[in-house]
């Protein structure tokens, strides 16, 4: 609260006093109140003030990248045409969401009516699902091992490894799946705009226990496993067959006095099995045998030779023999693959290890915490803005004209939030009605709100350059959160912080307009753990530019800072003014994409908006 009081104090500070003090020590100069030996000095105070406020006003911007706020929404069609860059632009209706400063410059009346709406997967999720499909054909080679008590391969067993790491890199609270959608109308008269606008943000969060999936301790007794297999019809993997089945006399045939279980005669394939029954092979054991399981085998093996040796031995002696391969389902391998099958086992060994120590201590199924959360916020807001240029300092005389061109502005916004949350226990949770209980589980309350934009309108080389800077939920408001979250530990209220957002724009011709916009503060999203500081560039192309017909092309990129997993998007978009009515389209598509099935790709996130105005 401090933080937001300082922030909210900050900004009122900068925007007031330097203009009456500014207005003031100008209208003294030029009145003659002050006498002449002490005119320099005042002169001097001024340019040593000036350079402090320059220097406060940096050190407060790079300070506003160390907060957290919401995630900023791109509300209309024009705007994510232009990849989301429009805080500098400083026209239409719109504006007056995204720098209400803009309604100073053009004293028009418009009206618009905008709908956007969007989707993304974040944190890589689909990376996850698409590298599970990619081992799908393995899984399959396990699940006919596991009827039919064969061996694992080891890139059978590399692949059943690295699935339970993806399965578990899911509950990385980076990747889950966000949606929201934006829609209102605005309509701007002269220097003031009314709006009603919506913001929808829904977020789908899964977390999946990996771990309590046993049956109890002692569960696997001998006779309880037997009935298992016999109602299963499965006769479970046996990593022991490769030594007591015909795979062993195969072995025999095509290397003469080896058996099998013998140490691989090469180097690295015998660095590869040491290593693999020191580890993973002896967990597995171990844990089994705990368990009630019986991991012995019927063949003889040398005096000093673990079963674990012998297990380990056979499956990388199997895996370079061409033939073995072949009757297990698969390709001979290199030792050089062996070893980058070995050491992917290592990394993710430890996880393996706790998944079965949790089984042994009792760590039931019926306890199994896997849930699906889902998160909810809808604002209304019933905005007045007004914007004007700032007085005292359009002329030359204040900083050499710097601030010549400034543009301040307001938004006062009466705000209605309904929040909502449901976490279901996707394993014990029965008669589910995903979506009734989420509508029911909403909380609704009131707020106010407030904006501030600034805007500075400036030409460089006879080219319209527009510099702005926008201030939004700078009172942070906030709302009731529904009992579902409390209980949950998501707190008690639903905290819309503030945003810093800048941008600036330029007209190359009157037919061109480049913008590029960045927020200012690191923004939080509907789903924890996954943050929001968006970049954006645009250009617009006004193919024909008359006042009463226009045909406007935008491309534009857009991508967010604060993810790495975040890749770029490209956004497009078109508009068509006949006779003051005026009809955009705009689209944002993710330059990363995923198979999903039979070689279909999909986007990581994809964005559309509609909008219908009137321009007068």
């Amino acid at each position: 609260m401090k933080k937001n009081s300082f922030l909210l104090v900050s900004i009122l500070t900068f925007i007031t006093f330097p203009p009456l003090i500014l207005w003031r020590t100008r209208h003294r100069l030029n009145g003659g109140l002050l006498f002449n030996p002490f005119r320099k000095l005042t002169e001097r105070i001024n340019k040593i003030y000036h350079c402090f406020i320059v220097i406060t006003f940096l050190y407060f911007l790079t300070g506003l990248t160390c907060l957290f706020s919401e995630s900023f929404k791109i509300l209309g069609t024009r705007p994510l045409g232009m990849g989301g860059a429009y805080v500098a632009i400083g026209e239409d209706a719109i504006t007056q969401y995204w720098n209400p400063a803009g309604l100073g410059i053009e004293k028009e009346v418009d009206v618009q009516l905008p709908f956007t709406v969007q989707a993304e997967l974040t944190g890589d999720i689909l990376g996850s699902a698409d590298r599970l499909t990619e081992l799908a054909e393995e899984y399959s080679e396990i699940s006919s091992a596991q009827k039919t008590g064969k061996s694992l391969t080891m890139s059978q067993l590399s692949a059943f490894i690295k699935g339970i790491k993806e399965i578990e890199s899911i509950n990385d609270p980076k990747k889950g799946v966000l949606v929201g959608a934006g829609f209102g109308g605005n309509i701007k008269i002269q220097n003031f705009a009314i709006s009603y606008n919506n913001f929808t943000s829904i977020s789908a969060d899964p977390n999946v226990d990996i771990k309590n999936l046993g049956l109890g301790s002692g569960a696997f007794s001998p006779q309880l496993k037997r009935a298992i297999y016999k109602a299963e019809s499965y006769a479970g993997v046996d990593l022991g067959s490769l030594i007591d089945d015909d795979y062993s006399a195969t072995y025999q045939a095509s290397h003469p006095g080896q058996n099998i279980y013998d140490t691989p005669t090469d180097s690295s394939l015998a660095t590869s099995a040491s290593t693999l029954s020191a580890g993973i092979i002896t967990d597995i054991t171990t844990n089994l045998t705990n368990l009630g399981i019986d991991t012995s085998i019927t063949t003889s093996l040398p005096a000093g030779m673990t079963v674990e040796q012998a297990i380990a031995n056979a499956i990388v002696n199997a895996s370079v023999d061409p033939v073995i391969a072949a009757q297990l389902g698969t390709t001979a391998l290199t030792a050089a693959e062996i070893a980058n099958y070995v050491q992917q086992i290592e990394e993710i060994r430890p996880l393996v290890v706790s998944i079965l120590s949790d089984a042994i201590n009792g760590s039931s199924y019926a306890k199994n915490q896997s849930n699906l959360t889902i998160r909810g916020a809808s604002t209304f807001e019933a905005s007045l803005g007004y914007g004007r240029e700032v007085p005292y300092v359009q002329t030359e005389t204040v900083l050499k004209g710097v601030l010549k061109g400034l543009y301040a502005g307001l938004n006062f916004k009466l705000m209605k939030g309904q929040v909502a949350y449901t976490k279901i226990r996707v394993l014990s949770d029965t008669d589910l009605d995903i979506l009734e209980d989420f509508k029911n589980s909403q909380k609704i309350s009131n707020s106010i709100g407030f904006d501030l934009g600034l805007l500075l309108k400036k030409e460089f080389f006879n080219r319209k350059t527009n510099f702005g800077l926008l201030f939004r939920n700078i009172n942070q408001p906030t709302f009731d959160q529904p009992d579902a979250a409390i209980n949950n530990g998501e707190g008690s209220k639903y905290k819309v912080n503030p945003q810093v957002r800048g941008g600036v724009a330029i007209w190359p011709f009157n037919w061109w307009t480049v913008s590029t916009d960045i927020d200012l503060t690191n923004n939080s999203t509907a789903l924890p753990g996954y943050k929001s500081r968006l970049w954006g560039l645009g250009n617009e192309f006004n193919l024909v530019n008359k006042e009463w017909l226009n045909f406007a092309l935008r491309v534009g990129l857009m991508n967010n800072l604060s993810e790495s997993s975040s890749k770029m998007a490209y956004t497009f978009g078109f508009g068509m003014n006949i006779m003051h009515f005026v009809i955009d389209l705009g689209a944002a598509m993710s330059s990363d994409s995923v198979e999903i099935s039979d070689g279909t790709e999909v986007p990581s996130s994809a964005a559309a908006a509609v909008s219908i105005s009137f321009d007068f």
